[in-house]
């Protein structure tokens, strides 16, 4: 569960909703439909090969077409031997590949797993009527959405939000052709090529995005308040905006919309001797680390939040930066601990929760970790999550996963 927001003057809803089903994320159907009859294919014209999402893809196409499968019936599955749900998660892996082999087999269309072209995506969304919808409160300030577009596909959807609150749609890839109407159906903005959009809305209600193309596109909106509304708690679950077990991309986004572009960002690495997939991106003078795995055990054979084969956010670590000045905003755990606390802040702050060996702090029996410079010193780090498996130590040999 997420825990409460300390800004209590905003809460944005969103029901993200199309015919064609744009993207979102913590998608959710509100009507049943059943599973697509089988057909034979015709004669296509070129566009219907334009590949919408494959495999290996994580982003708001693929929560699309992972709806719309879903919504047509196609839930549930066997992935080598085990019962699986699919769940759209924006990330097209094993699950998405076996389901969407399973559909072309019952479409009569040739079988390849691996991608999904246009035709099949606007067949899915033909057969259809469901209502996709995102949940945007105090706690998430910032969402992508997106989806698939076409001449023959229009896309469009819709959030709700208050008087007084401002929405930025920014385009991933722009000038994207989209448009913005209040709760009237009067037009904000029409809809044209735009490089993106900022508008302070003067009532309440559901206002609706609509997006056009002449040609096939997949594409990305980034949709939400401006960053100086957000604040981001150090907590055992996550990051309060984005929870351990969530897909980097989704992290990213979230965190990036609030404190800017990263400083640092090792990609997806594996050293071997034991390591596993692992990614760390850092903010700031070296202050904030969020890691990442695709492993379900690391390198202690304790489980990362998700099963194996799943790249998630599995730990975050605030640092004192090694030198000059911190640049970021600061960070608290929602009891009011930062990193720089003495070593009697830490004890007032978490009383007889805490326990101090030498210089290593451990807060409910390890849920929190940090390190004191001395035992009655300075708290140089503080972290939590799993252990992951960290190829290389840093300059200094303090590695504090």
């Amino acid at each position: 569960m997420r825990s409460p927001r300390t800004l209590t003057a905003l809460l944005l809803g969103f029901a993200l909703a199309a015919a064609s089903c744009g993207g979102g994320a913590e998608e959710t159907t509100t009507t049943t439909s059943t599973t697509v009859a089988t057909t034979t294919t015709t004669t296509l014209p070129p566009e219907a090969a334009f590949v919408v999402a494959s495999e290996g893809d994580d982003n708001p196409a693929v929560r699309a077409l992972q709806f719309l499968l879903v919504c047509n019936g196609y839930e549930q599955t066997v992935v080598d031997g085990r019962d699986e749900t699919l769940v759209p998660d924006g990330q097209y892996g094993a699950i998405t590949s076996t389901v969407v082999d399973r559909v072309q087999r019952d479409l009569g269309l040739t079988r390849d797993g691996s991608f999904v072209n246009a035709e099949l995506y606007e067949r899915l969304a033909a057969t259809c009527d469901n209502t996709r919808s995102v949940y945007l409160s105090e706690s998430r300030m910032s969402v992508t959405a997106g989806g698939y577009a076409s001449a023959t596909l229009p896309d469009s959807w819709t959030f709700w939000a208050q008087e007084g609150q401002r929405v930025t749609l920014t385009p991933a890839a722009p000038p994207l052709r989209m448009g913005l109407y209040d709760p009237d159906g009067a037009e904000l903005m029409p809809v044209a090529d735009t490089e993106g959009y900022t508008i302070d809305l003067t009532s309440s209600g559901t206002y609706t995005v609509k997006v056009n193309s002449d040609e096939p596109l997949t594409y990305d909106v980034t949709v939400g308040l401006p960053p100086h509304y957000s604040v981001l708690l150090l907590q055992s679950t996550g990051l309060d905006l984005v929870d351990f077990g969530d897909s980097p991309t989704y992290v990213l986004d979230v965190v990036g919309a609030i404190l800017g572009d990263p400083s640092d960002d090792t990609g997806w690495v594996d050293e071997g001797n034991g390591c596993v997939k692992y990614r760390r991106v850092v903010w700031g003078n070296d202050e904030l680390w969020l890691d990442f795995t695709d492993a379900g055990e690391d390198a202690l054979e304790e489980p990362t939040f998700r099963p194996a084969g799943t790249e998630h956010f599995a730990a975050w670590t605030m640092r004192l930066p090694p030198s000059g000045d911190p640049t970021l905003p600061p960070l608290a755990t929602p009891s009011g601990l930062v990193v720089g606390a003495s070593a009697a802040e830490v004890e007032d702050v978490y009383g007889d929760r805490v326990e101090i060996d030498e210089t290593f702090v451990s807060i409910v029996d390890g849920i929190l970790t940090g390190e004191l410079n001395d035992p009655d010193g300075t708290l140089l780090w503080l972290r939590s999550g799993n252990t992951v498996c960290v190829p290389v130590e840093d300059d200094d040999g303090s590695n504090p996963a």
